[in-house]
């Protein structure tokens, strides 16, 4: 099984420290961001690694080389300019089976094997690994009619169901992406479903994190020693 890990992006939400390194392989205890979501893909399948890197691509090639220290091949496809998250999809041979694509910088414990699998059980174009998240409002909220209020609800909980940034695909889905230009995950997940393709989702309760703002990334900073175990890294 295939992966694609789209690792261009200058992590602007997280400079100054990106200016030295991509956000995927900020420290997250002695290892890279990015190197606990590859043990994850190994684990849960993954055969070979293709990284579509821009932003500091020298970085990624010096550490991970060819992938013998991940035990995994790992091969590169660099984009000339922005591509979007999928657009660097068009510059990769070989795509013939189903194969994942993930955002490089979040942490997770998710099985990417049962992920697949169940992908390949649907016999979609496309799945989307999800998460419902809960969140409980500091204020008051209203529902109105024009001037008149009908319901009012104190501190109400919102729930919102998250894509994760992971995704299983399958080649057909390829052809419904545009020709040239950057494009990213949701415009080709609304090309597909225009076109009347079957697009699924996989709900997971498994831990997930994205480290993209520096509240994010601090958070899981201070927590990593008791998130290691829970995400299962190797030492």
């Amino acid at each position: 099984m295939r992966a694609v890990i789209m690792a261009g992006g200058e992590g602007v939400r997280l400079r100054p420290y990106t200016r030295i390194l991509p956000k995927p392989m900020l420290p997250l205890g002695h290892r890279p961001i990015l190197a606990w979501l590859l043990d994850r893909l190994v684990a849960g399948g993954v055969t070979e690694v293709t990284l579509a890197v821009r932003y500091l691509g020298y970085v990624f090639r010096s550490y991970f080389g060819d992938g013998e220290r991940v035990g995994v091949p790992v091969r590169y496809v660099e984009e000339a300019q922005p591509m979007g998250t999928a657009g660097a999809l068009r510059l990769i041979p070989g795509l013939d089976e189903p194969f994942l694509v993930v955002n490089a910088d979040i942490v997770t414990g998710l099985d990417f094997g049962d992920f697949i699998a169940f992908h390949r059980s649907r016999g979609g174009w496309l799945t989307v690994a999800t998460q419902l998240r809960r969140e409980r409002l500091n204020l008051g909220v209203l529902e109105v009619e024009g001037e008149r209020v009908v319901a009012y609800h104190e501190k109400p909980e919102r729930v919102e169901r998250l894509g994760l940034g992971i995704y299983a695909v399958d080649p057909r889905a390829l052809a419904c992406l545009p020709d040239t230009g950057p494009v990213d995950m949701p415009e080709w997940i609304a090309r597909l479903l225009a076109e009347g393709r079957p697009v699924f989702q996989y709900e997971t309760d498994a831990p997930w994190f994205d480290l993209g703002s520096p509240e994010q990334y601090a958070a899981v900073l201070d927590r990593w020693p008791q998130l290691e175990e829970r995400l299962g890294g190797r030492p």
